[in-house]
């Protein structure tokens, strides 16, 4: 089941994250090609779009409901494009040492974040109960890792050791997919912020932009619900798990995959030698059923032999 979920996770990634890459232009009955109508039912927040604007105004539709006559984000000097560029991870992570956002419910803390680490991007995801316990997982590099038993457990996909640049998600797209294939408008600005109605493909959202640097701040949606959806940015605060991340800027070990795997009609033998934290485990994993030993011969359990040892550990999905 858990390889199932993160399964799905990965897959729905990288779904967003190919959707920016070589675009081609969208058909005219697209939903994102359709100009955005703020519902009724949204609160405007405050603000001026700019010192010397007139107030925000408002009409009467057709139908009888009120809505925001908006101003396109040409008027700002801005773009759908350069708005999602600025909020693609690799540029946060420039400007910032963290990228985090947190939901309380019922006295539990949900945290997302992303801090850089070893020139890759660590995506860490913990929650905290009331009792102060914690529970942490997340991507990075190659790895699918979670915190078991006090330690950090690191998973790698044996149908990708031989692949050189597989990683196990992508989070470039994290924040930027808001505006991908979007359209938007600003509702309001003041000096600090803009306030955006922006509609693509998933959702009609309310999204609150730094002004000096574009960075998304505050995102709603569902905002036509009795419970609207609401997601705050937070930007160079200590991510909490992000100290499982520590022990890489000291001395590594090194553990080495062996992989055995017998079809109907081939053997694929691979061997791979990672170094990762002095702290950490790491283990193979697969999509097929498989067996982990530590000996060569296939007579031995594996078992993790703790901190800073290298080790060897052999994966086969033969039987008996």
């Amino acid at each position: 089941m858990i390889k199932l979920i993160l399964a799905v996770f990965v897959c729905t990634v990288l779904t967003l994250a190919l959707a920016g890459c070589d675009r081609e232009p969208l058909p005219k009955d697209h939903p994102a090609n359709s100009r955005p109508v703020l519902p009724a039912n949204i609160s405007i927040p405050d603000g001026n779009k700019n010192a010397d604007s007139e107030s925000e105004s408002t009409e009467e539709t057709d139908s009888g409901d009120l809505s925001v006559l908006m101003t396109p984000l040409e008027e700002y000097g801005l773009t759908v494009e350069n708005i999602e560029w600025s909020n693609m991870m690799m540029y946060l992570l420039n400007r910032h040492s963290s990228v985090k956002t947190v939901k309380c419910e019922d006295g539990i803390k949900y945290v997302e974040g992303y801090i850089k680490c070893n020139d890759n991007t660590a995506s860490i995801f913990t929650t905290i109960y009331p009792d102060g316990t914690m529970e942490s997982n997340g991507f990075f590099d190659r790895f699918i890792w979670a915190l078991e038993d006090g330690r950090v457990v690191a998973r790698t996909y044996i149908e990708y050791l031989d692949d050189e640049y597989y990683t196990a998600t992508d989070s470039e797209y994290v924040l930027s997919y808001y505006f991908m294939d979007a359209e938007a408008e600003v509702i309001s600005a003041d000096n600090n912020e803009y306030t955006l109605y922006v509609h693509n493909f998933f959702n009609d959202y309310i999204i609150t932009l730094d002004r000096n640097t574009l960075d998304i701040k505050r995102v709603e949606y569902d905002a036509g619900e009795d419970n609207p959806v609401v997601v705050e940015y937070i930007y160079d605060e200590l991510v909490e798990g992000g100290e499982l991340f520590d022990t890489w800027n000291g001395e590594k070990k090194h553990v080495t995959v062996v992989s055995d795997m017998y079809y109907d009609d081939s053997t694929i033998s691979i061997t791979k030698t990672f170094e990762i934290a002095s702290d950490w485990e790491l283990l193979p994993d697969s999509w097929e059923e498989i067996s982990l030993y530590g000996n060569e011969e296939y007579t031995a359990p594996y078992e993790y032999p703790g901190f800073a040892q290298d080790y060897m550990v052999y994966v086969t999905n033969a039987k008996g």
